[in-house]
């Protein structure tokens, strides 16, 4: 791939082209790397490269950087055309269709020679004008001009194919106060161009003040113009200052902001590819997308359809969100400790309500002297609760048997510190009898008492 010159930007450069622009070129001037179409090797020698797959994925997080890659060269402006102002040339093209255009270069020369033009500033692409004021605007200098696209990747696309040229309106008060000299002469006639103390004077009508009903005017230049109605079916400007405007239909060829915008900090911005930048937003109506991200999001009433969230947070103590654990399957208890259900939490502090349940079917044969199961609820290994579960004995005439059987359930305030805990639920048999006995459906749940 071919490394693409990196000009010097100019002044009238998007703000947030020029920084994107600025960061790659720094960002390049301290790092040399091969961008590669994939891995090759060269003389034997494996290639070490960055791929621009790579490269673009890797650099994600400042935006796309194919506008950058691009080394496709731009198309010449079409319809470039001068017209002459009192003071100003105004340069006019049709917007070009190309995506990856950063500005347009204007160049100026006094002859119809490009090599003799000189670059006299820089414009919008998509904005279709550009006034030039050269420094000596006298109506006997013809100004030559062409317009060049420059694209993101610094890509230089070629002049305009048809030269445009112009030069500034004549200026009545300077031609009348020649034809005048010095009088205050209402109206002159000329039938023929005439030259007057070196100073060619266009044939025509010179009027000092006029005041017209209803006039016809194929072309008009006017320096300074008051109008209280105006119908234009075309209108390109260079500069415009609008204190009020009803507009029907705006179609933007790049963006539209605020005076004092600055990304990420004041005013706002609307780009044509649909993205935004607002301080705040009031929608008295419903706002649809396809997804929402917030730093921090208030709502007063909601209804979620569905929601899933990775992790929930909730300030104030305001809702109760309980955890449990659930087995089914039995487990054997004997005449030592045995864990028969295990629940981890993470607290804030906060008083919690622990809930335990099970199946039990405990027996032994023996003698009469039945102690029972120990039932203990432990967070660690603090014993927070327990319970004895007497047997109850029988005797059939040859031999003792005790059984305890059927559900059991509790539940008991706790109040651990802040941070993780695990609950335990252990069972003993008890009593150093001959044990068979088993727990099934094992439940213990716990649930932050809120406000």
């Amino acid at each position: 791939m071919t490394t693409p010159n990196i000009p010097t930007l100019s002044s009238q450069v998007d703000g947030e082209v020029r920084r994107a622009f600025l960061a790659i070129k720094a960002w390049a001037d301290n790092l040399t790397l091969q961008v590669t179409t994939g891995t090759g090797t060269s003389a034997g020698a494996t290639q070490t490269g960055i791929t621009q797959e790579s490269l673009l994925a890797g650099l994600g997080a400042i935006g796309s950087l194919t506008p950058f890659l691009d080394a496709t060269v731009p198309p010449a402006l079409v319809n470039v055309t001068a017209t002459g102002a009192f003071r100003a040339v105004m340069l006019t093209w049709d917007a070009p269709i190309f995506a990856n255009s950063a500005y347009v270069e204007v160049w100026r020369a006094t002859v119809n020679d490009v090599g003799a033009s000189v670059l006299v500033g820089t414009a919008k692409a998509t904005s279709g004008v550009y006034a030039d004021v050269p420094s000596n605007s006298s109506l006997a200098i013809e100004y030559y001009y062409w317009c060049r696209i420059i694209s993101i990747a610094g890509i230089i696309g070629p002049f305009n194919a048809v030269v445009a040229h112009s030069h500034t309106a004549n200026n009545p008060d300077y031609l009348l106060e020649v034809l005048a000299g010095g009088t205050n002469v209402p109206l002159i006639t000329l039938a023929v161009d005439t030259v007057i103390n070196g100073v060619t004077v266009p044939a025509g009508t010179y009027i000092r003040d006029a005041f017209i009903h209803d006039a016809t005017i194929v072309t008009a230049h006017i320096k300074d113009a008051a109008i209280d109605s105006a119908k234009i079916a075309d209108l390109a400007v260079g500069s415009a200052k609008i204190a009020d405007a009803a507009i029907t239909n705006v179609k933007i060829g790049n963006l539209i902001q605020s005076t004092a915008y600055t990304p990420g900090s004041v005013g706002w911005s609307i780009n044509k590819d649909g993205t935004a930048e607002f301080q705040n937003i009031l929608a008295r109506g419903d706002i649809e997308a396809l997804s929402l991200k917030a730093n921090t999001l208030m709502v007063n009433t909601g209804n979620i359809h569905d929601l899933a969230v990775d992790t929930l947070q909730l300030a104030g103590q305001a809702v109760t969100l309980p955890s449990s654990a659930y087995t089914e399957g039995s487990v054997s208890i004997g005449t030592g400790d045995v864990i028969v259900q295990t629940l981890m939490l993470t607290g804030d502090g906060s008083p919690v309500m622990v809930g335990v349940s099970f199946m039990i079917n405990g027996l032994y044969y023996g003698d009469s002297t039945c102690d029972g199961v120990l039932v203990k609820v432990l967070r660690g290994t603090t014993v927070i609760y327990q319970a004895l579960l007497p047997y109850t004995p029988v005797y059939n005439g040859v031999i003792w048997t005790c059984y305890t059987r059927g559900p059991f359930a509790a539940s008991l305030k706790d109040v651990p510190a802040a941070g993780a805990v695990t609950y335990y639920v252990v069972m003993n048999g008890g009593g150093g009898k001959t044990t068979n006995g088993t727990v099934t459906n094992r439940y213990i749940s716990t649930i932050l008492l809120k406000r």
